[in-house]
């Protein structure tokens, strides 16, 4: 089986937003294109500088950021059907 893996950063917000606690992005940037920094708790540029990995989140009074790995599985192709 053929899997690749790939990050992501996860948002997981102490009280729900949108009756949601988890979000997933590609991208810091992309965190920033949905919520304010207000929403977060901390500024775009103060995120990058924290460099956030699995072990070493990004916590704020409203929020825990961190990356995440997923892994996929490839789609079939359609003449091993």
């Amino acid at each position: 089986m053929n899997v690749t893996k790939h990050r992501a950063i996860r948002v997981h917000f102490f009280a729900p937003v949108n009756g949601k606690t988890d979000y997933y992005f590609g991208s810091i940037k992309a965190i920033y294109e949905v919520f304010q920094a207000s929403d977060i708790g901390l500024t775009m540029q103060s995120l990058y500088v924290k460099h956030i990995t699995e072990s070493r989140p990004a916590v704020t009074t409203r929020c825990h950021i961190s990356r995440v790995e997923i892994v996929r599985c490839a789609k079939p192709s359609s003449s091993s059907q």
